[in-house]
């Protein structure tokens, strides 16, 4: 009877330990695919180099030359600029619905929030927002 139970509790501590090992392995692999969903892509280029990007000429903002309209917005889907009165003065690939006049209460709640299910970054420049 007593190698009955040691057989018994060699195959319960085994099971145990082969479900421990899964479950931390699962779970070092739900921590891992997070962190790498949240990273940013290192060929995006942040907000503020956007703002940054953008030159007031006599006909209006365009990009700077050192890319394309499309390296600048490489993982954005579309931009634009806000003057003072909420009016677009510059858009990148802006959906047409989004192409109106804003209020001030309509920015202030996408410039934390969403606009139009689309996720909003905000920067103030000298050229508007």
């Amino acid at each position: 009877m007593k190698t009955f139970a040691a057989l018994i509790r060699r195959y319960v501590l085994a099971t145990a330990a082969i479900v421990l090992l899964v479950g931390g392995l699962l779970v070092g692999q739900i921590f891992y695919v997070g962190f790498k969903s949240n990273a940013v892509d290192a060929t995006g280029y942040r907000v503020g180099a956007l703002a940054d990007a953008l030159k007031q000429t006599e006909t209006g903002l365009q990009w700077g030359r050192e890319h394309t309209p499309a390296e600048w917005m490489q993982g954005y889907a579309w931009a634009m600029v806000l003057d003072d009165n909420g009016n677009v003065i510059w858009q990148q690939d802006l959906p047409q619905k989004l192409n109106h006049r804003y209020t001030a209460s309509e920015v202030a709640v996408f410039s934390h929030w969403y606009l139009a299910d689309y996720p909003v970054q905000c920067w103030a420049a000298d050229y508007g927002l």
